[in-house]
C-alpha cells in the first residue's frame, strides 16, 4: 500500500457550483476519527522517517502562516481497487479535510470509502462529515474502481462549511452544507490543519479491519488561506499507519 502527494497547484478558494445529491446517513456507528498519533514505536524501526499513527496515512499541513487559518483544501485521485488483507474483508477511506491532526476537536471532511469482501468483491461510496458528528453518505453519485474523483472542502466560518465531491469519469456531482453544532457545541474548526488522507476509520469504538488499498495518488492538490491567498503544499508532514507492528505507508 502506498500514498503519493503530487501535482501541486494553487487553489481557487471556492468549490465549483454543483448539483446537490441527497444525503443519506451512514448511521450512528461510523466515524472518521481525529488522528491518533503514536507516542512510542515499541521497538519498530521507522525507516520512512514519517510520523507514525494508528489510523491515518497521507500528508498534513500544520500551522498556517501567522495571522491566517486554512479555509479550503482540494485534490483529485483515481479510485483504487481494494484487496483483502491476509484473506480478510476490510475497508478504508480516502478524503481531504480541515483540522483533526494537531487540532483534534473537529474535522470538516469529504471522501470515498473502499470496502472489499474476503472473496475480493469491492464496493464504494461517497461520504461527508463534520467530526465529531457521524458521517453521512451521498446518494445519487456512483463510484467504481478507476474513476477519477475530485474532492473539495471549504469552511465559511469556524462553525459552517461546504463539502463537494465530483466523479470526473461519469460527470456526477454532489455537495452538502454542514455545521459544527452536533453532538458537541464546542466542535468548531480552528483552521490549523489541511489534510490529504487514507484512513482506517472507526465503527463503534474500534477501527475496522484495514484493506489493502493499493496506491493512492492525490493530484492537483490545493489549499487556501483565510486572507484570500493560496499556499503550496511543499513541506507537508507525511504520515504512515503502524498496525500490528507493520507500517502501512
Amino acid at each position: 500500500m502506498a500514498f503519493v502527494l503530487s501535482g501541486i497547484k494553487l487553489l481557487s478558494l471556492f468549490c465549483a457550483t454543483v448539483l446537490a445529491a441527497a444525503p443519506q446517513p451512514y448511521g450512528p456507528e461510523v466515524a472518521h476519527a481525529a488522528n491518533r498519533r503514536l507516542s512510542q514505536l515499541d521497538g519498530i524501526s521507522n525507516k520512512t522517517n514519517a510520523d507514525l499513527t494508528l489510523n491515518w496515512s497521507g500528508a498534513v499541513l500544520n500551522a498556517p502562516p501567522s495571522g491566517t487559518t486554512f479555509t479550503s483544501v482540494s485534490a483529485e485521485f483515481s479510485v483504487p481497487t481494494p484487496k483483502p488483507a491476509n484473506g480478510r474483508a476490510g475497508s478504508s477511506s480516502v478524503w481531504v479535510g480541515i483540522d483533526g491532526s494537531t487540532y483534534p476537536n473537529a474535522i470538516l471532511q469529504t471522501g470515498v470509502y473502499l470496502s472489499v469482501t474476503s472473496n475480493g468483491s469491492a464496493s464504494f461510496g461517497a461520504w461527508y462529515e463534520w467530526y465529531p458528528d457521524y458521517a453521512g453518505g451521498f446518494s445519487g453519485i456512483s463510484i467504481n474502481a478507476g474513476d477519477r474523483i475530485s474532492l473539495c472542502v471549504v469552511s465559511t466560518s469556524p462553525s459552517s462549511g461546504t463539502v463537494t465531491i465530483e466523479n470526473l469519469t461519469n460527470g456526477q456531482k454532489a455537495s452538502q452544507s454542514l455545521t459544527g453544532t452536533a453532538p458537541d457545541s464546542s466542535s468548531t474548526l480552528n483552521g490549523q490543519n489541511a489534510e490529504w488522507i487514507v484512513e482506517d476509520y472507526e465503527e463503534g469504538s474500534h477501527l475496522v479491519v484495514l484493506d489493502n488499498f493499493g496506491i493512492v495518488t492525490f493530484n492537483n492538490v490545493s489549499v487556501g488561506l483565510s486572507n484570500g491567498s493560496s499556499l503550496e503544499t511543499e513541506g507537508a508532514e507525511i504520515m504512515n499507519m503502524l498496525q500490528y507492528k507493520a507500517v502501512k505507508s
